[in-house]
């Protein structure tokens, strides 16, 4: 089955920075010995020979071409000869009513058996929801771990011309439901079997392997991270599925680099007009700087002038002894000696 992909705002840029949950992640459930322990701890369905176990996981890249989609059938499981068979399922983003959604997936796992449909009541079918968020929400079941059911006959016999108990077409089909987001701390597991359940969801959302508590998914994770073609695959996954992120991404750079450009280019506009308006500034001062010095030097000679023609005068009009014109002058008897000559 398919379904578009709900893209994350902040797209993970590498395998290493995955979880469990994340979808190129799915191909781990190829490691036989991690499908097994996923059966046994979410399902209870022991599977005694890994050999007798046919896994096949759907690919996460589509073809543009093909309306650019994603699978979500994410681990279909045959065992025991095909007389059992599960489905895995990854749900990432909540969308509709989760036991509906599990039907569906149901469907498409008891109506597609290669011996044909007259095996159908001698397989036991079990569909499995592992859900990143609570499922349950506006439900009864809000807040809790999982939930079970079982499609069974409940028809009598003695009552219509019918048959009970037995199992044609979906007579026990069985669909679990688990909420990734249980509260441990608020519901803290009730036995030994709850409490794996809480170590693998636990480990579900752990990027790095070697912070899970189960070696098993730890080994498994692993060793997908570190699969040169699962890192290729999920390059290519990132860039199919994020293409018009980046683009957005690299004319927002852009943008904000021409900003800059455009800022950098006023500041220096800026910048060049108060610098022109400096050399002005400097070239109006010295030019002050220079009347200055010359106003400076008419004047002191206007005095000296004035002073030589006052000492002058008392030299021809008085009979002031020179040193007493000098004091009233300022000028020196030796040049009061040169007018008086």
């Amino acid at each position: 089955m398919t379904d578009k992909q709900e893209k994350p705002t902040l797209p993970k840029m590498t395998i290493a920075e995955m979880d469990l949950f994340d979808v190129p992640m799915v191909g781990v459930f190829n490691n036989k010995e991690f499908t097994a322990y996923t059966l046994s701890t979410l399902a209870g369905i022991e599977v005694d020979d890994l050999d007798d176990m046919v896994i096949t996981v759907e690919d996460f890249m589509a073809n543009p071409e093909q309306g650019k989609r994603n699978m979500r059938m994410d681990a279909r499981v045959n065992i025991k000869k095909g007389e059992e068979r599960a489905n895995i399922e990854i749900q990432r983003v909540k969308k509709d009513d989760e036991a509906a959604r599990a039907l569906n997936y149901a469907g498409g796992l008891v109506t597609s058996f290669p011996k044909g449909l007259e095996k159908l009541p001698k397989t036991k079918n079990t569909v499995i929801f592992i859900c990143d968020f609570d499922p349950f929400i506006s439900t009864p079941y809000e807040g809790q771990t999982r939930m079970r059911y079982t499609l069974s006959s409940d028809d009598d016999e003695s009552r219509f011309h019918t048959l009970s108990g037995i199992p044609y077409p979906f007579d026990g089909l069985t669909i679990i439901i688990y909420n990734g987001k249980q509260d441990w701390s608020k519901n803290p597991p009730k036995s030994e079997e709850e409490d794996r359940i809480r170590i693998y969801l636990e480990d579900m959302k752990k990027a790095n392997p070697n912070d899970m508590i189960s070696e098993i998914a730890m080994k498994a994770s692993k060793e997908y991270k570190e699969d040169p073609k699962s890192m290729s695959k999920t390059e290519d996954w990132i860039k199919y599925n994020f293409a018009e992120y980046f683009d957005e991404q690299a004319k927002e750079y852009k943008k904000k680099i021409q900003e800059v450009e455009e800022e950098k280019t006023k500041v220096e506009e800026e910048k060049a007009k108060v610098e022109e308006e400096k050399a002005k500034v400097e070239e109006k001062n010295a030019r002050l700087e220079d009347e200055n010095a010359r106003l400076k030097e008419e004047n002191e000679k206007n005095l000296l002038n004035q002073s030589l023609q006052f000492a002058k005068n008392l030299i021809d009009n008085s009979s002031l002894p020179l040193s007493e014109i000098a004091k009233l002058t300022g000028l020196e008897e030796s040049e009061l000696k040169k007018i008086s000559s």
